[in-house]
């Protein structure tokens, strides 16, 4: 198994069309995008946590 059920939903709650085209995210967006998470129990880190267990997002 590749995912869950239950993350296959949360993907599809969160997505949005695209064009192809690069869209910065908007504070709406992000909200939205914390509030979606939240509501499966999905946690998200900081940069200093995902640094910690060595993951780098090059922001």
């Amino acid at each position: 198994m590749i995912t869950t059920k239950q993350m296959g939903h949360f993907f599809w709650e969160i997505g949005a069309p695209t064009n192809g085209t690069h869209r910065a995210a908007t504070p709406e967006v992000l909200t939205r995008f914390q509030a979606v998470s939240a509501k499966y129990g999905y946690w998200n880190a900081t940069l200093e946590e995902n640094a910690a267990i060595g993951l780098h997002l090059g922001f």
